[in-house]
């Protein structure tokens, strides 16, 4: 048997009881490009790291006392808070969707769609779950509206006014 780069490895690993790999393994290992193989990980010490701090007071300005809002739907009751910063315009309105048909199996227990809209323009959307909670801040003036999207079709809407 002629002795190539790889016997010595391989009988190591046959003495601790690993099994050579077919000779058709070998072949085709053998004939890949160098290329093929993946680069060496950056060593730790290289690896570029920020030494400055994340901005978490990017919104740190006097927000009014939230509004907090009940709404109650045939599939699904719907919890609002909406807040403006009174200064640049901006509005956040958080909330959580609770699905009525999500214990008896209803076609609408699956994810919703949330959508903030004013006017013909979606401003923000997210996906939650029943029981999840969603979040937006978006500069908005005049009359706004939320659209949920139930997974059977039905579309929820609920409308508001900037302060």
């Amino acid at each position: 048997m002629k002795k190539d780069r790889w016997s010595g490895e391989l009988e190591t690993a046959r003495s601790v009881r690993w099994q050579r790999p077919p000779a058709a393994a070998r072949r085709r290992a053998r004939r890949m490009p160098s290329s093929a193989a993946l680069p060496a990980p950056t060593p730790r010490s290289t690896r570029k790291r920020s030494m400055q701090p994340a901005d978490i007071r990017s919104l740190a300005t006097a927000w009014s006392t939230p509004q907090v809002e009940n709404h109650s739907f045939e599939e699904a009751e719907i919890t609002l808070r909406v807040s403006s910063d009174g200064q640049e315009g901006l509005l956040g309105v958080d909330g959580r969707i609770w699905l009525e048909g999500s214990s008896t199996g209803s076609a609408d227990a699956g994810p919703v769609d949330v959508a903030l809209v004013q006017g013909e323009h979606v401003l923000a959307h997210a996906r939650v779950d029943d029981g999840g909670m969603f979040n937006f801040v978006e500069a908005l003036s005049g009359a706004w509206t939320l659209e949920f999207h139930l997974t059977g079709g039905r579309c929820l809407v609920i409308e508001g006014e900037s302060r």
